[in-house]
């Protein structure tokens, strides 16, 4: 896959304070490499209509959506720490002085 390139060459993100609030992304990370696809499973009726050789458009619907994939990222701010500390658990660091 070639090098991503405008809107489809980021990926971004915000903290979610309260479960199942909708929040506006305010980081964004720009993506070396991705391999993203979405597929849509297809809910076909199975009803038999008298003289119906295919299924009607009305005998199907589109039904759930999934996105699976991998990403690639440079690391080369903090703008990844927020992906860190939700993937590790809490933060805390230390400092040559004790705890800061």
């Amino acid at each position: 896959m070639g090098i991503p390139s405008g809107l489809d060459g980021q990926f971004g993100f915000r903290e979610e304070t309260t479960y199942g609030e909708i929040v506006t992304v305010n980081r964004f990370l720009q993506l070396a490499d991705e391999s993203v696809k979405t597929e849509i499973e297809r809910l076909e009726s199975k009803s038999i209509i008298a003289g119906a050789r295919v299924a009607r458009s009305s005998q199907w619907a589109a039904g759930l959506r999934r996105s699976e994939g991998d990403i690639g990222l440079e690391v080369y701010d903090g703008s990844i720490g927020l992906l860190l500390k939700h993937m590790m658990g809490t933060v805390s660091s230390t400092s040559s002085g004790g705890s800061a």
